[in-house]
């Protein structure tokens, strides 16, 4: 089991196009996916990581709002928890290892929220909500932008 997730993380980094950084993160999101995170997690976490900053933990974006590797926010990253768990969870997100189950966990909200909102998950809806909640269900420009985005990314890294 430890042998294939390693050996996972290596193939997520080695895909082309996708930096060598992704390694820690790509086996830190098969973990996520075999401690109980949605089949599927690991490569879409591997597409939003490389999208969103090419897997460097140290990005920073919207204004300082979104950091890490996923580019996360404080109220997907931390949810409805109260300080001091909330304060520690808003400083690990930008943390290799920890950002990307920080993530794994918003994937697992994303999905229940998808299902409670649209009826049926996808992962084109999960990226949707990754961008904003709202585009879950949507079908505006903006929704498609997003789709148009998730399919170039993913086809940059998968070749």
């Amino acid at each position: 089991m430890i042998a294939g997730v390693i050996v996972a993380g290596i193939v997520w980094a080695t895909a082309p196009g996708v930096p060598a950084a992704c390694a820690v993160e790509g086996i830190a999101a098969y973990v996520a996916e075999a401690a109980g995170a949605p089949r599927g997690t690991a490569d879409f976490l591997r597409v939003v990581a490389w999208r969103e900053s090419r897997c460097n933990c140290g990005a920073t974006g919207d204004a300082g709002a979104a950091v890490g590797a996923f580019q996360i926010h404080p109220p997907a990253a931390a949810g409805r928890l109260q300080n001091p768990a909330r304060a520690a969870v808003l400083a690990a997100r930008s943390a290799p290892i920890l950002g990307t189950w920080i993530a794994a966990a918003y994937v697992i909200r994303v999905r229940d929220h998808i299902r409670r909102s649209c009826g049926s998950v996808t992962w084109a809806a999960v990226r949707r909500a990754w961008r904003r909640p709202a585009l879950a269900c949507s079908r505006s420009d903006e929704a498609r932008a997003v789709d148009r985005r998730w399919k170039q990314a993913k086809r940059a890294i998968n070749g």
